[in-house]
């Protein structure tokens, strides 16, 4: 599945898209850079594993599964993408 808006594309399992993708688009949206942010299950305790390029490199980031609300989700990718100057 994939969801596309404001330079923000978000793909991968569609339950993650759906749950995690807006809130991702719009906290990553408002740094005003193209992004392309894919979304899979991960591991046996029901991590996610968030991958994020941009124009500046790669960044992977696991979301524990109290992580994993949205707003929750999106606050830890922002901070992440930010530390990296992504």
């Amino acid at each position: 599945m994939l969801r596309r808006s404001a330079g923000v594309a978000v793909e991968g399992e569609p339950q993650l898209v759906d749950r995690l993708g807006p809130a991702l688009q719009d906290i990553l949206a408002s740094r005003h850079r193209l992004y392309l942010v894919r979304l899979h299950h991960v591991g046996r305790r029901g991590e996610v594993l968030v991958s994020v390029d941009g124009s500046a490199g790669h960044a992977p980031v696991i979301l524990q599964p109290e992580q994993q609300a949205p707003g929750v989700a999106a606050a830890a990718v922002r901070r992440f993408v930010e530390r990296l100057s992504l």
